[in-house]
């Protein structure tokens, strides 16, 4: 909980930074990050100023701050401000992703089990057991396999993309020597 409690105290203070050297958008920019600071420092955690929200309810909050930095620019009616929109898209996106990291255990709040329930201290269950070994059926896909094939993708992507520019590169190398030496011929003359 330290962590998450770390990461938003870095955007709010982002958030401030940014709206010092941005007058335009700094009053939206500095309410945003206060409502990011108050948020850190009532969770139950190291840094709380008063242990108020268990994790859980914590994250679940976290989804719907995110999600209002990130309307923030149309809500405020600056739309057009690239500052802006790029700040707190990158707020949104931070905040976004904490809320939905899966704490292992232990890590949660007052050292728990940060898949147990807040407010009752109930085990969560999982939705789809897995099926036995030996009966035909394949097992769900876990988040971790789905990772191993877009890293494979990626992985596939980037060594296309790098075979295409080692055969693009010596054409781009020909073509800008050409260009420089039309360019030297046509000052010269």
């Amino acid at each position: 909980m330290g962590l998450l409690q770390l990461v938003e105290i870095a955007v709010a203070v982002g958030l401030g930074w940014i709206a010092l050297h941005a007058p335009a958008a700094a009053a939206a920019l500095m309410i945003a990050g206060g409502v990011v600071l108050a948020w850190a420092l009532v969770a139950d955690g190291p840094f709380a100023v008063v242990h108020v929200v268990g994790l859980t309810v914590h994250r679940r909050a976290l989804i719907l701050i995110g999600l209002g930095i990130a309307a923030l620019p149309v809500l405020i009616g600056r739309i057009t401000d690239p500052l802006l929109l790029v700040t707190c898209g990158l707020a949104a996106a931070v905040l976004l992703r904490c809320s939905f990291f899966r704490w292992p255990a232990g890590v949660g709040p007052a050292g728990g089990d940060s898949s147990a329930d807040a407010a009752g201290g109930r085990q969560a269950t999982p939705a789809t057991p897995d099926p036995p070994p030996g009966s035909g059926v394949d097992p769900p896909e876990s988040h971790v396999s789905v990772v191993r094939r877009a890293a494979r993708m990626t992985a596939r992507t980037t060594t296309l993309a790098a075979r295409q520019a080692d055969a693009a590169a010596p054409k781009g190398a020909r073509a800008a020597g050409r260009l420089i030496g039309r360019l030297r011929a046509g000052g010269t003359r």
